[in-house]
């Protein structure tokens, strides 16, 4: 058990090879903690660069040097050269933010039980300047199926990890070069409890020399990662889907890189490295890969198709045309590839219950998770209070159920917000509305309801649908609308203070052709999902606060 009163303390292992000129800026971003490090080691892995110049600028480094033998490696030296009950592992052309280590503590607190916790990171170049959003998994339970189906934990940095545990399980395995997080990984998730927080501790600078960079090795050692767990889970059901989803997402997503290499070199005239990245795509992700990413891309144009096709060996040039690598991007009109989706009737008519997890609880659990902080205190929640009690937990001090009639037994309170005057003013420290507006007629007053019910300074989190199927023939349910960003602005605006309004979109074209044909999350590629366009708006989902002087 965490005592909250006396800090456990925290080490943090910088692993550097060749990353000199980084490794300051590594360093700093730990000495900069909230909660500071107790112990900080550079373990050099026999770079050939000034690694130990830069650590002996800071004399409370502990500086260790090792024979170059991989990362694994260096992590271990960096648990054995330790010894708080607590590490992070941090690369050395990577930082963590001021938070890191306060945020893990914190997590542990909550979840003493656990092996490990984690957390949210975010893309920087080379030269440490923020790019895109931040990347936040947002897994609430059954960690291991996650962690099958793809490495959830995307970026090592934002681990915290129990000391005893990784002794527990032998640390990373020397033998790997890379892939060794995901390994790690699967072994404590296998075994041990562990949790995601939404705080984003660190960030993952992209350079050309990043290890991650040579997709034909990350593959072939992704793949030998997975199927490692075979013998475990092999005899249940549910483990085996998640297994065989993981095989489709590694070839998917490697497949794809190794697709774009094959046309970089042709466009640029490099046959060997056009030749490499071909065999391996046809050695490592034959067929399924192929099909399912490479039909999607295609050449940017047909002189560097014509480049690839005399560079390339025959034979591969004929299983590529078959994969469609070789095709203008976009197809021309009449050569587009439907595939599997060339019907009139959509895969599912139950939005992919039937076949799994939706795709939009996929942003909708992403957007309560970011804001779990929120659901604290008295919670209401519609229909049943599944989400109040995952991403509230231990916070909520009282949980009630809103429902339309009698005939839920989970519902604690029953009536019509568009018409409730006997819910309580003032009652609730946060209201949980999702995917329930557009079965309201009267959208205005049901919002109305929702306020007057909230405490001063209590949050409503509302998710709405965009693009989607329309559910017909449910008793009870009628469908009335879909929505639109700037539709729930403006309905929101009219009830809390623009500046207490924060609306945000989820979804582009895959994710919407992908939702309307009722395909479930595990079918489909997360990384594609996480693409915003706000032309193609699946989910709309809204955080409004109401002030704590009503006006």
């Amino acid at each position: 058990m965490i005592d909250a009163s006396n800090k456990p303390s925290v080490s943090v292992a910088i692993a550097c090879y060749k990353h000199a000129h980084f490794l300051a800026d590594a360093i700093e971003s730990v000495l900069a903690q909230t909660s500071p490090a107790v112990e900080i080691v550079v373990v050099d892995d026999g770079s050939p660069d000034d690694t130990r110049e830069v650590a002996s600028r800071y004399p409370d480094v502990m500086y260790v040097r090792q024979e170059n033998m991989g990362l694994a490696a260096a992590r271990n030296t960096g648990i054995r050269s330790t010894s708080s009950p607590f590490l992070v592992f941090l690369d050395a052309d990577d930082r963590l933010l001021p938070n890191a280590l306060e945020a893990g503590l914190k997590a542990f607190h909550a979840h003493p039980a656990c092996a490990f916790v984690s957390g949210g990171f975010r893309y920087i170049d080379s030269e440490g300047t923020a790019t895109g959003d931040p990347v936040i998994p947002h897994v609430v339970n059954n960690h291991y199926i996650e962690m099958l189906r793809c490495s959830y934990i995307a970026m090592h940095a934002t681990v915290m990890f129990r000391r005893e545990i990784l002794d527990r399980v032998g640390g990373f395995d020397n033998t790997l070069r890379v892939c060794v997080d995901f390994d790690l990984y699967l072994r404590i998730v296998r075994e041990h409890p562990v949790s995601c927080h939404g705080a984003v501790v660190a960030e993952y600078r992209r350079h050309g020399s990043n290890v991650s960079s040579d997709s034909a090795k990350m593959l072939k050692t992704a793949l030998r990662v997975l199927r490692s767990q075979w013998p475990y889970v092999k005899g249940h059901v549910r483990y085996r889907e998640a297994y065989f989803a993981g095989l489709r997402f590694w070839k998917s997503y490697y497949g794809l890189e190794l697709v774009q290499q094959i046309k970089q070199a042709a466009r640029t005239n490099r046959p060997r490295r056009a030749l490499d990245a071909s065999m391996a795509l046809l050695r490592l992700a034959p067929g399924l890969a192929g099909r399912r990413t490479v039909r999607s891309i295609g050449w940017r144009s047909r002189s560097a198709a014509r480049r690839g096709r005399t560079l390339l060996p025959e034979q591969i040039v004929r299983h590529l045309q078959r994969l469609r690598v070789f095709r203008p991007d976009p197809p021309p009109p009449g050569q587009v590839d439907m595939g599997d989706l060339q019907r009139v009737t959509p895969v599912s008519r139950r939005f992919g219950f039937d076949r799994g997890l939706p795709i939009d609880r996929y942003y909708i659990e992403g957007f309560l998770f970011r804001h779990a902080g929120d659901i604290a205190g008295d919670v209401l929640e519609i229909a049943d209070n599944d989400y109040t009690v995952r991403f509230g937990g231990a916070a909520v001090r009282h949980s009630d159920v809103l429902h339309v009639n009698h005939d839920n037994p989970k519902a604690t309170l029953v009536g019509d917000l568009a018409e409730a005057p006997h819910l309580p003013d003032n009652g609730f420290d946060c209201i949980i509305l999702t995917q329930t507006l557009h079965l309201i007629f009267d959208t205005n007053a049901a919002l109305r309801t929702l306020h007057r019910i909230l405490k001063p300074g209590g949050v409503l989190l509302m998710t709405v649908p965009g693009i989607t199927q329309v559910e017909h023939g449910v008793p009870g349910n009628q469908w009335f609308w879909t929505f639109t960003d700037a539709s729930v602005r403006l309905m929101l605006e009219a009830l809390f203070p623009p500046s207490a309004v924060d609306v945000e979109t989820h979804g582009n074209v895959f994710a919407a052709v992908s939702f309307l044909h009722g395909l479930a999350l595990h079918e489909v590629s997360t990384a594609a999902l996480d693409y915003r366009d706000p032309a193609y708006q699946v989910i709309v989902a809204a955080r409004a606060v109401k002030p704590c002087q009503s006006a």
